[in-house]
């Protein structure tokens, strides 16, 4: 969750462990610029200033979104965020990473069992 300033305000291990954060990089409520700035080798070079913009403007923008990102590592993460009456913004992440690649196994399979049975 961040405050209308921008800075984190609350947030859980499963948040610090998705993006790779220590507690030394969440304490002290830092502003979502110095936590977007540690997840930068989560994302290609080519593209990181897209994901940079769009990663700030998750934590600053009071509108509610939700989308999907795709990680260099091969993770795909869901996001969501939702306006809070205080000015504040909450986001969250969800690791769809084993989802994604069931369904795309299970998709394989059906695909592969049309083409078998026409």
């Amino acid at each position: 969750m961040f405050g209308e300033d921008g800075r984190l305000k609350l947030w859980n291990p499963s948040f610090a462990a998705l993006w790779g954060l220590y507690p030394e990089d969440l304490d002290g409520n830092p502003h979502v610029t110095r936590l977007v700035d540690k997840m930068k080798p989560f994302f290609d070079a080519g593209f990181w200033p897209q994901y940079y913009d769009q990663l700030i403007s998750l934590g600053l923008e009071r509108e509610e979104r939700n989308g999907r990102l795709s990680r260099s590592d091969d993770h795909v993460i869901d996001y969501a965020t939702l306006p809070l009456v205080d000015g504040g913004v909450l986001v969250t992440y969800t690791d769809m990473t084993d989802t994604v690649h069931v369904e795309k196994h299970c998709g394989s399979g059906t695909q592969l069992w049309k083409r078998q049975s026409a």
